[in-house]
């Protein structure tokens, strides 16, 4: 390699590890931040007026995310992950079901999962940013797979 190709390929890998965080980074962030701490989260149980406190609305509180292994419940609670969200089945004693974005969201924003079966009370009712509710679902729909293989993709 000419010395000239060598310092331009450095000044590229330079410019690329001194590049600002991507849109997709900051949102997956941002989902985490909301999953295990409840960031920017305001929650209310169904028929309460009061909303909860920030410590006690964090999903991390009562779900697990990513579980290898069987599908299991972790604290009363569904595992999060792209195998309880997006396969077909059974969930309290309803009807099978899958969750797509949109019904996701709706059970956050209402308590009803994707066959029109209300959740437990203790599953509270978010109010959050439709941008927040897609990143928290991208965060829990993509397999770990799939997210090793973008943390370690090179760039171009």
């Amino acid at each position: 390699m000419s010395r000239l190709r060598f310092i331009a390929a450095a000044a590229v890998a330079l410019a690329w590890l001194n590049a600002p965080a991507s849109a997709i980074d900051l949102q997956q962030h941002r989902a985490l931040a909301i999953f295990d701490q409840g960031v920017g989260l305001e929650a209310k149980l169904r028929g309460d007026t009061q909303p909860l406190p920030q410590a006690v609305v964090s999903c991390a509180n009562c779900h697990a995310r990513h579980i290898r292994g069987p599908v299991r419940e972790a604290e009363g609670a569904l595992v999060l992950s792209p195998g309880t969200l997006l396969i077909t089945m059974s969930r309290r004693r309803g009807p099978p079901s899958a969750y797509d974005e949109s019904s996701f969201c709706r059970v956050l924003a209402e308590g009803v999962d994707p066959a029109g079966v209300v959740v437990a009370r203790t599953m509270p009712k978010y109010q959050m940013a439709a941008e927040d509710c897609k990143a928290l679902w991208k965060l829990l729909t993509v397999r770990e797979a799939d997210a090793m293989t973008a943390a370690t993709r090179s760039p171009g």
